[in-house]
C-alpha cells in the first residue's frame, strides 16, 4: 500500500532568474519487489502536472533506470543512496547528469545535478524531498 508523504518540497533552480524555487508536492510511494518502486508526485497547487512514474534496478543490479550505477551506499541509518550518470541534455542543451536517490523507511529524495558543456561545476536542476514514508 502506498504512504502519502505528509513533508514535501520540490526546490528547482529557475534558469530565468539563475534562483532556486521551491513549489508544494507530495509523493505516494509504493515498493513493487526489490527492484522496482512506483511514485506518484502531486502538486497541489498544480494537479496538472502530477505524474506517475517508477524506478528500477537491472537484473544484474548495475544500472538504474537504463543508466549505469557510480556510486551505491547504506548509510549508518539505513538509507540507501544510488547515483548514476550519463550524458543527457537540460534546458535544452547538452549536459553531463547526475542523478542520485535515496531512500529509507522515513525518506524518499529524487536531486538531478547538471554539468553543461561550458561550465566546470555542477549546477541543482532539482531535488524532490519527501519524509514520512513507510511507517
Amino acid at each position: 500500500m502506498p504512504r502519502t508523504s505528509p513533508l514535501y518540497q520540490l526546490t528547482y533552480t529557475d534558469y530565468g532568474s539563475s534562483k532556486l524555487r521551491e513549489i508544494a508536492a507530495k509523493a505516494a510511494v509504493t515498493c513493487i519487489s526489490d527492484s522496482k518502486i512506483e511514485y506518484t508526485i502531486f502538486y497541489p497547487n498544480e494537479p496538472w502536472e502530477d505524474s506517475k512514474s517508477n524506478i528500477k534496478t537491472s537484473k544484474d543490479g548495475r544500472l538504474l533506470e537504463g543508466q549505469v550505477i557510480t556510486k551505491r551506499m547504506l548509510s549508518d541509518d539505513g538509507k540507501l543512496v544510488i547515483t548514476t550518470q550519463h550524458r543527457g541534455e537540460d534546458d535544452n542543451r547538452a549536459a553531463d547528469i547526475l542523478l542520485t536517490y535515496g531512500l529509507s523507511r522515513t525518506r524518499f529524495y529524487i536531486r538531478k545535478d547538471a554539468r553543461f558543456d561550458d561550465s566546470k561545476s555542477y549546477l541543482l536542476r532539482n531535488n524532490y524531498a519527501f519524509t514520512g514514508l513507510f511507517k
